[in-house]
């Protein structure tokens, strides 16, 4: 099973490239996605503010436990906030699709995330 730490850096590592993506294609992203711009400004900002606590905890030695926790609660938010914007309509069909994809791939992380860091935190 990969450990809380792993995790941690491969989040850590999507958040960066992913508030990258929003910043670098901001202009195609918004008309081809139907994402808002200031959604898509408040998602980097978001994204590389998780990104610094993700990274942060991951170093942090012995381990950061309420930053973890931290972070499998925001990535819980994510998801939903992701959702909500998929129901309050407006994204584009490819839009729609890419939101739901990346809070699927979202949740996944997030549960594995909690089961690596309630295993971290288990006794010997």
């Amino acid at each position: 099973m990969t450990d809380i730490r792993t995790l941690l850096w491969l989040d850590f590592a999507t958040c960066a490239a992913f508030a990258l993506m929003l910043a670098v294609v901001a202009g195609p992203l918004e008309q081809m996605l139907g994402l808002p711009g200031p959604v898509r400004v408040a998602a980097i900002v978001i994204l590389v503010a998780a990104a610094l606590l993700m990274g942060f905890t991951a170093r942090h030695q012995p381990l950061f436990t309420v930053g973890a926790w931290l972070v499998v609660a925001g990535n819980a938010a994510w998801v939903l906030a992701s959702l909500g914007l998929v129901l309050a309509g407006g994204l584009t069909l490819p839009g729609t699709a890419f939101v739901l994809v990346q809070a699927a791939a979202v949740t996944g992380l997030t549960a594995l995330e909690a089961t690596a860091l309630r295993r971290a935190l288990q006794p010997a």
